[in-house]
């Protein structure tokens, strides 16, 4: 299968960037902690906008030629979160690249 512009598949947008720098925090999921509950506005708007997130990389797993992009997106959306908070409450640059490691690892086995 032809591979998009842009190298390895690890390489597609896909992978948290490693800039050598700490991830910063996310602010959609501050909100979500500081606002618990399910039906809350503000709560409903932030468990739109993380869908909406893994939507977009399955959509860019899908151009990337992924067997089942939903399910890498959603892998994907997890790893980032997860490395996000770490690299927060760490202030360290540690989980970036291995974030970005294991995504290149699970985009170049989702895509033959």
């Amino acid at each position: 299968m032809p591979r998009p512009a842009g190298g390895a598949p690890g390489d597609l947008r896909l992978a948290p960037a490693d800039d050598g720098r700490p991830l910063s925090g996310c602010p959609f999921l501050n909100a979500a902690v500081e606002v618990p509950d399910p039906g809350h506005p503000v709560h409903v708007l932030v468990a739109a906008y993380r869908t909406e997130f893994a939507r977009r990389l399955a959509a860019l797993a899908r151009e990337a030629g992924a067997r089942d992009p939903e399910e890498l997106g959603e892998r994907l959306a997890l790893l980032y979160d997860g490395a996000v908070s770490r690299s927060t409450a760490l202030n360290a640059t540690g989980p970036g690249a291995h974030a970005r490691a294991i995504a290149t690892a699970l985009v170049d086995a989702a895509i033959d």
